[in-house]
């Protein structure tokens, strides 16, 4: 079974606490998707990728997923970054996120444009979406990405909770292009 990292793990907290979860992208580990995972803690799991692969909802982050949701769990381990349309993706985040919302994404230096990563996401990014759609921030930091291959590079660990129902409002915060 493939499980989610001990970093993603700790981010997501106590599973008992949702009882289904949308996971934006396809995440395999070893060939293996997370959903088993998900599923043996009881959750409802849903994966939403424009590839359509093991099983993930071939649905396109920048136009509005209407079809699903909300869910007590999201998760963007390594998706967003991948979106032309930051404000449109970034709307289907808080539109599909009911209880919490979980963010692993890269943050310079030493990124490059690689496997279709388009933006680096500002940590203060995340305080402003915060702060005007309705979150608490459980906890918003900047670490080294614990990977063999990439030591060096730096990825936001982020845990949003939603407390407020509010229309969504794109923060104005830049998002810096790559490439």
């Amino acid at each position: 079974m493939s499980t989610p990292s001990d970093m993603e793990i700790e981010l997501i907290g106590d599973t008992s606490l949702f009882s289904n979860v949308c996971e934006l992208g396809n995440k395999v580990t070893g060939g293996i998707s997370t959903k088993t995972w998900y599923t043996s803690r009881g959750m409802d799991y849903i994966s939403i990728d424009w590839n359509g692969l093991n099983g993930a909802i071939e649905l396109d982050l920048q136009e509005p997923i209407e079809l699903f949701g909300p869910f007590d769990l999201l998760t963007n381990f390594g998706t967003t970054e991948h979106v032309k349309n930051q404000e449109g993706c970034w709307r289907n985040v808080h539109n599909l996120t009911k209880k919490v919302s979980v963010h692993l994404t890269p943050v310079g230096p030493n990124w490059e444009k690689h496997d279709g990563i388009e933006w680096l996401t500002p940590i203060e990014f995340y305080k402003e979406f915060a702060e005007l759609n309705g979150y608490i921030v459980d906890r918003c930091d900047t670490v080294t990405w614990p990977h063999r291959l990439s030591a060096n590079r730096l990825i936001n660990r982020v845990r949003l909770t939603k407390v407020k129902d509010l229309t969504f409002t794109m923060p104005k915060t830049i998002f810096e292009k790559i490439g």
